[in-house]
């Protein structure tokens, strides 16, 4: 099935776990997001982690892949491209800003919130942060503002302890999408 498949059977195949069709799915883009890369990025380097980490985007976004007219490669420009953007706001950031919002989002510790940028950055995390469901913004209140237990959390809350470590995990990765351009 793997050697003359599309790129919709070749999705559906290794969203199955079919570690053949992924082969045969890199096999077939892998020149395109290369000649994409090294356009943008210049070095064959770069370039090579660039498209490494496109596939395993595609890899973990396996059940979400969208085919355009048979092909998954406008999913797959819009993915570099969407790494190549995240990756320039970083830079323009500067490596300072972006160590604070890496304390911010791993939720480090950060005192006092005397520094103003720091200030500027807890406050933009708290409005994505309430964009969540109600329940995910009580465990960031509780857990990384109340400074709660991951157990005290779930008897707040009334939920598993299970169910708490999986939504303070997930909000930590959608904080890291959002500020720090992890796709």
């Amino acid at each position: 099935m793997v050697e003359g498949a599309g790129d919709a059977e070749l999705v559906a195949a290794f969203a199955r776990g079919d570690l053949r069709a992924f082969e045969r799915f890199y096999e077939r883009h892998v020149d395109a997001l290369w000649r994409h890369g090294v356009h943008e990025l210049g070095t064959a380097d770069e370039t090579q982690e660039h498209v490494q980490e496109v596939f395993e985007i595609a890899w973990r976004k396996r059940r979400s892949i969208r085919i355009v007219e048979g092909s998954a490669a406008p999913w797959l420009l819009a993915t570099s491209r969407n790494l190549l953007a995240n990756r320039s706001r970083r830079a323009r950031r500067g490596t300072a800003s972006t160590a604070a919002i890496a304390a911010i989002v791993t939720m480090s510790e950060a005192d006092d919130f005397e520094d103003a940028e720091l200030r500027v950055l807890v406050s933009q995390m708290e409005k994505e942060v309430m964009t969540m469901s109600e329940l995910d913004q009580k465990v960031y209140w509780a857990l990384f503002r109340g400074e709660l237990s991951y157990p005290e959390v779930a008897q707040l809350l009334g939920i598993s302890l299970p169910s708490v470590k999986k939504r303070a995990h997930r909000l930590r990765m959608r904080l890291r999408e959002h500020f720090l351009g992890a796709v």
